[in-house]
Formats: C-alpha cells, structure tokens, sequence
C-alpha cells in the first residue's frame, strides 16, 4: 500500500506531459462536439493529411540533376 502511494504522489506531481493532456482534451472536446452538431471533420482530416504526405514523397523523388 505504501508503495502505491508513493506511485501516486510522484504521477500526481508529474507536470511534464499536463500540456499535451490539455490540449488532448480539448481537441477531443472540439471534434466531438463538432461531429455530434453534423460536421464530420475526421475523413477531412485524414485525407489533408495523405496530401501532405503525397506532396512530401513527390518532393522527395524529383529528378534533381
């Protein structure tokens, strides 16, 4: 039992990922209030994101003398 408080006194003053956690939250707040009111943001999302990538490959295998 001391042990688990010990674990637990050192993840509650842990502030090392607090922003990441926040911003998470947020973010899953947003998208899910968003997708709940009709916009479905996520195939959006996904497919910006394989344009992204595609550009970036493209980029990659131009023929550079």
């Amino acid at each position: 039992m001391e042990k688990l408080l010990e674990l637990l006194s050192r993840v509650v003053n842990n502030n090392s990922g607090q922003s990441i956690v926040e911003y998470s939250l947020i973010m899953a707040a947003l998208m899910g209030s968003l997708t709940v009111m009709g916009f479905d943001l996520y195939p959006r999302f996904i497919h910006a994101f394989q344009l992204y990538f595609d550009s970036f490959y493209f980029l990659l295998n131009l023929p550079i003398p």
